[in-house]
């Protein structure tokens, strides 16, 4: 395994702003809402990434990071490149097309969250014994 490149809050925030066609000027409902919505992406992530890092033989994270003050937009989140550059922001940029009430952008973004957290999981392979030979 190679090194892992993690990413700030505030570079998740911005590609997400991007999936929207939002500039940071007018953006001020989404970033009030932008921490709540991260959260509740790094749950659903959660097992996502745990399955990333058995596979490279890592410890798993017993529980979702939180990020909860103005200063998380500086702080690092601990998932995989993969999770944090493609899957987060979409899931994120989903929960502001569902605020506004555009039901085909929502789930288009949804989609695209949900797939590519399945795109990034790794399965492990686990001995089975045979208990009938």
């Amino acid at each position: 395994t190679g090194p892992q490149i993690s990413m700030k809050a505030y570079e998740i925030y911005k590609t997400a702003l991007a999936l929207t066609f939002t500039g940071e000027s007018n953006a001020q409902d989404f970033k009030t809402y932008f921490l709540s919505f991260l959260n509740l992406c790094l749950a659903e992530a959660l097992p996502f990434e745990n399955s990333i890092r058995e596979s490279r033989g890592e410890e798993t994270l017993p529980y979702a990071p939180t990020l909860i003050d103005s200063e998380a937009f500086n702080e690092e989140v601990p998932y995989d490149e993969t999770i944090a550059r493609i899957a987060l922001p979409y899931g994120v940029a989903s929960y502001y097309f569902q605020d506004d009430m555009d039901d085909y952008r929502y789930q288009e973004h949804r989609g695209r969250f949900v797939s590519a957290l399945q795109d990034a999981a790794k399965f492990i392979e686990v001995d089975v014994e045979d208990v009938y030979s």
